[in-house]
C-alpha cells in the first residue's frame, strides 16, 4: 500500500477540490453512515443514497444508456484490487486454484511481485477467493458509485486532467516509462482515487463484477439495488481501464465492458465488496511475501526505466551473456521491452549492429570511433558527453567485456568482416 507523506497529502485533498471522500478525509455521508460500524480491514464504506448511473457526456455507447438513477444500500468495498500476493495466500491456503497461465508474460503473476494487480483471473476464481475472504463480487451499480460518487464525474478524480501516462501510467508514448504496457505495484497513481477513498478505480486493471452482460439492460433495470440479468447468455461485466490499454475513452467511470465468465484475459482483475448489513466476519487480509530475487539479476544503481529501453545502458552495468538470459527479469520492474523481444535483437541483426552496441558502450564514456553517420547519431543525444582523453582501459570492466563479446559475436556471424 502507498505511504504518503503528510504534505503530500495536503497537496492532493486541495489539488482534487478536497478529494471529497478520501481515507484523509471522508465525506459527510460517508463518516455519519460509519458511525457505529466497525468498518472491515482494508475496505471503506459506501453509503446509501442514490447516483447517476450511465454515460453522462454527449456521445455514448448504446450499451451506457440510458442516464438513469439508482439507489443502492450501504456497502463496503476493497480499498484495494485484489494482489497477486493475496491471492496467492489463498492458493496456498487450499481454498482458491492457480491461474492458468500463471507464468505467461502477459500475467501479472508473471513478474514475481506481489503488490501487483492480479489478473488473469476467472470470475468462478474471483467469487471463490472473495467468498474465501467473507465478501462478494461487487454489482455494476455497486462498482460505478464506489468509482464515481453522487457528482457524475467521469474519472475516479474528477472530470480533468484526462489520463495520461505521467498520472495513470498509459502506456502508448514515447515516454521511456510508457512505451510498453507494464503493471505498477497498487496505489502508485495517487490521483486515481475514488470520492470515497478507492483506489485504482480508473486505472491499474480492469474489474469483473458479479452482473451478467445484456448491452440494454439499463432499459429494465430496477431502480434499487439492481444486480444485472438472471440469466447468463454469454458474458459477465468487467468495468474501468487496464494497464494494457492505450485507449482513453476505456478510463471513464461509465463505460460497460463484457467478457466470458471463464476467459481470465490479461489486463482484467477484481476487487471484493460486502452489504453493510452482512455480519458475516470477514479474514484478515494474508499476503504472500516476494520471492528473494537471485543475486544474478539484482537490480544496480543506475538501472531505471531509460535504461532498460536502452540495450547499450544495460551492457555497461550487466554482461551480455546475463541480459541474454535475464533481461527481462533485470528490467520488469521498470520496463517491458525485453519481455516483449529477445536481448538484444528480436531477428537476425545486420553486421553493422554489433559495431553500433559497441560504439554504444563507447558514447557513454564519452567517445564514438570513426564512422561519420555514427558521430552525427550520438552527438545528438542529450547524455553524450566527448572525452578526449578516451581510451579503452577507462571502461568498467564489465563494459570492457561486453565489447569484446560483441566483437567475438561479430566475427562468428557468417559474412560479417
Amino acid at each position: 500500500m502507498a505511504v504518503l507523506k503528510s504534505a503530500a497529502i495536503v497537496v492532493l485533498i486541495v489539488g482534487l477540490g478536497g478529494c471529497r471522500g478520501s481515507v484523509f478525509s471522508p465525506a459527510p455521508a460517508q463518516a455519519a453512515e460509519a458511525k457505529g460500524r466497525h468498518v472491515p480491514e482494508g475496505m471503506v464504506i459506501v453509503p446509501a443514497g442514490k447516483f447517476t448511473m450511465g454515460c453522462t457526456v454527449e456521445k455514448c455507447d448504446e450499451r451506457e444508456l440510458p442516464v438513469h438513477e439508482v439507489e443502492l444500500d450501504a456497502f463496503y468495498v476493497d480499498a484495494f484490487e485484489v494482489s497477486v500476493g493475496e491471492y496467492a495466500a489463498c492458493v496456498k491456503a487450499g481454498a482458491c486454484t492457480e491461474i492458468r497461465d500463471r507464468n505467461e508474460k502477459i500475467c501479472t503473476t508473471s513478474w514475481g511481485d506481489p503488490s501487483l494487480p492480479l489478473d488473469c483471473v476467472s470470475q468462478v476464481q474471483a467469487k471463490g477467493y472473495c467468498q474465501w475472504m467473507g465478501k462478494r463480487l461487487p454489482t455494476e451499480a455497486e462498482w460505478e458509485k464506489a468509482a464515481r460518487g453522487t457528482d457524475r464525474r467521469l474519472f475516479a478524480w474528477g472530470n480533468s486532467p484526462a489520463p495520461s501516462c505521467e498520472n495513470l501510467g498509459i502506456w502508448g508514448s514515447r515516454t521511456p516509462a510508457c512505451r510498453f504496457p507494464m503493471p505498477r505495484p497498487r496505489g502508485t497513481h495517487t490521483l486515481d482515487r475514488s470520492p470515497y477513498g478507492v483506489r485504482d478505480m480508473t486505472g491499474g486493471v480492469a474489474e469483473m463484477v458479479a452482473d451478467n452482460y445484456d448491452t440494454h439492460y439499463y432499459e429494465v433495470s430496477p431502480a434499487k439495488n439492481p444486480t444485472g440479468p438472471e440469466k447468463l447468455k454469454f458474458d459477465i461485466v468487467f468495468r474501468g481501464g487496464n494497464y494494457g490499454d492505450p485507449s482513453i475513452r476505456n478510463f471513464n467511470t461509465y463505460g460497460r465492458f463484457s467478457e466470458p465468465p471463464r476467459a481470465a484475459v490479461s489486463g482484467i482483475g477484481f476487487r471484493c465488496a460486502k452489504s453493510a448489513s452482512d455480519t458475516t466476519p470477514v479474514r484478515a487480509v494474508v499476503t504472500e511475501a516476494k520471492p528473494t530475487a537471485p543475486n544474478a539479476s539484482a537490480s544496480k544503481p543506475g538501472l531505471n526505466a531509460e535504461t532498460c529501453g536502452d540495450a547499450c545502458a544495460l551492457l555497461t552495468l550487466y554482461s551480455y551473456d546475463e541480459l541474454a538470459a535475464n533481461a527481462c527479469k533485470i528490467c520488469k520492474k521498470h520496463d517491458n521491452t525485453f519481455c516483449e523481444m529477445d536481448f538484444p535483437f528480436n531477428d537476425v541483426p545486420a553486421c553493422d549492429a554489433y559495431d553500433e552496441l559497441r560504439n554504444c558502450i563507447f558514447a557513454h564514456f564519452g567517445y564514438v570511433f570513426a564512422k561519420p553517420k555514427w558521430q552525427q547519431q550520438f552527438g545528438k543525444l542529450s547524455w553524450y558527453k566527448p572525452d578526449p582523453s578516451f581510451t579503452e582501459a577507462k571502461l568498467p570492466p564489465v563494459a570492457k567485456a561486453n565489447v569484446q563479446k560483441l566483437k567475438e559475436l561479430k566475427a562468428k556471424r557468417q559474412g560479417c568482416q
